[in-house]
């Protein structure tokens, strides 16, 4: 396997995980439950963890600190820009087959709307919590997966 197949193998994972638990918020109408974007967000950081550890392992354990920190950075990169595509194409989803409300109340009753936030806390934790939480997990991975603590010197792989 290609280290680009590599890449895009733990990106899609990661994002996937992620995009499962926006997409329980986004499609159960039910706002209450924003802590589930978290959960999601910390899915994301334990595969580019796992992307990480199965990178050196890979290449039997030689691999040096910076060539595992620039691998969890790109896996990081790569599934913060399909998470975005895929969470965004999920709310316009929504937004295309929601159907007129009936209003039952008056306007002045009515309470606000809260696709707006919605948007707004997925957006945050999409790109801001997760590049945080992923960029942490590459260089926890990138730190405790080296065999030799000693010396940065290992194999590259970038």
């Amino acid at each position: 396997m290609t280290l680009n197949s590599f890449y895009t193998r733990y990106s899609v994972t990661a994002a996937i995980l992620y995009v499962l638990t926006a997409g329980i918020i986004i499609y159960g109408n039910n706002y209450e439950n924003v802590w589930l974007i978290f959960v999601g967000s910390l899915l994301f950081s334990a595969v580019v963890l796992t992307g990480v550890i199965q990178v050196n392992h890979r290449v039997h354990d030689s691999a040096s600190i910076k060539s595992m920190f620039a691998v969890g950075m790109r896996i990081t990169l790569y599934g913060l820009i399909i998470a975005s595509i895929l969470c965004l194409l999920m709310i316009g989803t929504k937004s295309l087959f929601v159907g007129p409300v009936e209003i039952t109340q008056s306007p002045s009753q009515a309470g606000p709307d809260s696709s707006g936030d919605l948007v707004f806390t997925l957006f945050t934790a999409t790109v801001l919590v997760n590049a945080i939480l992923g960029a942490l997990a590459s260089l926890i991975g990138s730190s405790v997966a080296k065999r030799n603590q000693k010396t940065e010197k290992g194999r590259t792989l970038v």
